[in-house]
């Protein structure tokens, strides 16, 4: 069983997300070889050369029926698999996110375009059937779809003393299983509010993010403050007001 997660923004013009699949079937190649290494199956030669038998090789183009168990997703019914086609390279920790194109739009080569009928946030689970037009492969992917919102805004209201200093610690969630970069943006013509322009937060880790102001002048100082996530789109802004 194959296992893909993406991210479907609720406030985006398109809920779509693409699952890439491989022209091999890794887990089939897998097993072919614990068969015929450890099973007692394996002593029959009818059974040994049935294993040994490859229906993909020679192959550049294999075409599979799709099924999936999800009311609230749709996808093609049949996708074309490609030897030719290449896995999308990982995202860089502060590359932006591309979103994928409408569910009527193409699909990129090997890549099934799953669509999504989000009923709000939340978690949409769904397993997807792939079976071969010879019957000979069958595959299953299990993808987790999170649907949230990727744009929230709060209000932060500051004291504090002509030349004194105050700070907002903001803390950084990272659910995710690689580093996330988080990329700060002030905004305003105050300049009483300062923090770091970068934050790395390690995998499964909650570190602050540290918001000080310091008024020079006595008065209101206003400000916006724009954490983003470039490799999921989601940004947070603030209203900062002194």
């Amino acid at each position: 069983v194959m296992e893909c997660r993406g991210v479907v923004p609720l406030e985006g013009p398109n809920h779509t997300f693409d699952v890439f699949l491989p022209f091999s079937n890794n887990q089939l190649d897998v097993a072919r070889r614990t068969f015929l290494d450890k099973h007692p199956g394996a002593k029959d030669r009818a059974q040994a050369a049935l294993m040994r038998a490859d229906h993909m090789k020679n192959q550049t183009e294999l075409e599979y029926t799709v099924s999936q168990t999800n009311g609230l997703i749709s996808c093609a019914s049949s996708i074309k698999l490609s030897s030719n086609a290449l896995a999308p390279a990982p995202p860089a920790p502060d590359a932006k996110v591309v979103a994928p194109g409408r569910a009527t739009d193409p699909a990129p080569p090997n890549c099934l375009r799953l669509a999504l009928k989000p009923m709000g946030t939340g978690i949409y689970p769904v397993r997807i059937m792939l079976t071969s037009m010879d019957g000979l492969d069958t595959r299953v992917v299990d993808v987790e779809l999170t649907c949230q919102i990727m744009l929230q805004q709060f209000d932060l209201l500051f004291e504090a003393p002509t030349r004194q200093t105050v700070t907002q610690e903001i803390p950084l969630l990272n659910t995710g299983e690689q580093t996330m970069t988080v990329v700060a943006s002030l905004l305003g013509p105050s300049k009483a509010f300062t923090g770091t322009k970068e934050a790395y937060v390690p995998p499964g880790a909650t570190l602050p993010y540290i918001l000080t102001f310091k008024p020079l002048t006595q008065g209101e100082h206003k400000c916006t403050l724009e954490l983003s996530i470039p490799t999921t789109g989601e940004r947070n802004v603030y209203t900062l007001l002194g």
